[in-house]
């Protein structure tokens, strides 16, 4: 990494040299351009997790909500990903599964910060989470009746 400012002057001063500075930038904005982004909202990014794997339902989605919501973020602070909430913070909060901002603020890796401007809404996809994968409680009876073909 030490090289690489030395290595840009010498680029920079190679295209100075022939004149190809603004060619080179064109082509670059070109190349930017062409890229598509695979996914713009950030809803895939929760499977870039290894631990998502054995992770149950309702944890699976809150990691898929606060990735989203972080990506989200990101893009409207333009900010690293890390500078608003670290790849193992959202792992341990899914986990741990605080229920209040001091709870929150208990987790290692997240900055004061991070708990001051955004622990309401972290814990909110929590709580969403929790609201929307709820396990439906099923009646056994009714179940064996309906597979009989008998009605209540």
């Amino acid at each position: 990494m030490a090289y690489l400012p030395a290595l840009y002057l010498k680029q920079k001063d190679a295209l100075d040299a022939r004149d190809m500075t603004s060619w080179l930038e064109d082509e670059l904005q070109v190349l930017l351009a062409s890229i598509p982004d695979q996914d713009p909202d950030g809803v895939h990014y929760y499977k870039r997790f290894s631990q998502a794997w054995k992770l149950p339902a309702e944890k699976l989605a809150a990691l898929r909500d606060l990735t989203a919501w972080r990506e989200r973020i990101c893009r409207q602070r333009d900010v690293p990903r890390n500078r608003v909430l670290r790849n193992q913070a959202l792992i341990d909060i899914v986990y741990k599964w605080p229920t209040s901002e001091y709870a929150l603020s208990q987790i290692d890796d997240i900055h004061p910060r991070a708990v001051r401007q955004d622990g309401a809404t972290i814990l909110s996809y929590l709580k969403m989470a929790k609201i929307l994968l709820r396990p439906v409680r099923r009646n056994p009876l009714c179940s064996r009746l309906a597979m009989t073909g008998i009605s209540r």
